[in-house]
Order: C-alpha cells, then structure tokens, then sequence
C-alpha cells in the first residue's frame, strides 16, 4: 500500500500541519486479568525472579479475605498502532474544481440539447449546415472542457474522491469545516499490507479525534 493516505473525519478541523495520527491495523490477541486491590493486612510474601521482579506469594484463604479474585485470562483484540505524521489539506483547490466541474456540466447539457435540436432540424430541412455545425463544435468543445476538469480531479485528488457521486456536497462539507480532509505519510521503511481500520488523531494543542479511511494518497 502506498506511504501516503487520505483520511476523512468528521468533525470540524482541530489543527493544521504537524498534527499526529496513530495509524489501527489488525493485530493480534493479548491477555488481561483484572483483580481487586489486596488489603494492607493481608498475608504475603515477597521474593524477586530472575529480571528482578517482586513476585507476591499469598494463601487461597488470604487472598479471599483481601477480596482478591483470581481468574483465567480472558483473551482481548489488540490493534497495532504505527505513529505517523499528517496535515489537514487545503479544501480550497479541491472547491474550485468542483465549481468549474459544475459549470461545465451546465454547459455541456446545453450545448448537447442544442445539437440535438439542429440535429432534428436538419433531418427536416428547417436549418441551415452551418447552424449544425456550430452547434456541433459547441457541444464537442463542452465536451473536452468536462473531460479536463474531470482529468485534473482525478490527477489532484484521485479516483476515490474524483469519483464520488455526491462530490460537490462533499466539497461544502470541507469548505464549511464541518469536516476536514487528512494526509498521512507513513515514516521511512514503514509499508502497510491492507487498508488500515481506523485511526486515532492527536493535534498540536493535544486534541484528538477517530478519523475514516478514505483511499491512497495521490502521487
């Protein structure tokens, strides 16, 4: 998976660049036990293992009377997280393209309805070869006019975002703050096999926030 990813997160924009995220990935099970606190007068002993360590001895009976439970581990799920560095993008580049992408497309269904018409005319004599052909060019000029703004989207923002059916609510979405686009770089040497499930982001001034994977940064 590339170095570079694109994170959504729903919230309004918490910081700028130099924020930190924690990247969640599958991991694997660790084990936890949870046990009560022993009384101050309770029996033990205390003797070190090999690193060290202080290992606490006690009876059965007087770790019931310290109201101490002993169990089996329970097993948990453990998420690897892999630290990592990000900056809120810039919406502004990303809302002007939406804007020229919804101009365009006004004047592209004109200009097609138009030659359409000459079209019909034309099989019924009722207008000129050269009203036709302009309203060819106009429309095949339209077209080309879409074609690139649709182009420098996808180069600029990729396939995931350019693609998206509800693009130009998404940009007001950004453009409002209501919600913020991320990139992360993954450090040096650092690869991921599989999308990540989530991540955890940690701003400047301590904040923090769950963001949604959203797809590889363009190049």
């Amino acid at each position: 998976m590339k170095k570079a990813l694109i994170w959504f997160i729903l919230i309004a924009v918490l910081g700028g660049g130099g924020a930190y995220w924690l990247k969640h990935r599958g991991g694997g099970k660790t084990e936890t036990t949870e046990a009560k606190p022993a009384d101050a007068d309770a029996a033990a002993r205390v003797s070190h293992d090999e690193q060290g360590n202080a290992v606490i001895h006690m009876a059965d009976d007087d770790q019931g009377d310290a109201g101490i439970v002993v169990a089996n581990p329970l097993a948990g799920k453990w998420n690897q997280e892999v630290k990592a560095y990000g900056r809120v993008l810039d919406p502004a580049p990303l809302a002007a393209l939406v804007n020229e992408m919804v101009t365009a497309q006004a004047a592209l269904s004109a200009t097609t309805q138009e030659w359409e018409r000459q079209k019909t005319l034309s099989a019924q004599s009722n207008t000129s070869l050269r009203a036709l052909q302009s309203a060819e060019a106009a429309a095949r000029h339209d077209q080309l006019a879409m074609q690139s703004v649709r182009d420098r989207l996808l180069q600029a923002w990729g396939s995931t975002l350019a693609g998206r059916n509800d693009l130009a609510d998404f940009a007001r979405l950004l453009a409002s703050r209501e919600a913020a686009l991320i990139r992360v770089d993954l450090p040096a040497g650092e690869m991921m096999a599989a999308p990540p499930s989530g991540a955890r982001l940690v701003t400047l001034s301590d904040k923090t926030a769950d963001a949604k994977y959203l797809s590889p940064a363009p190049d």
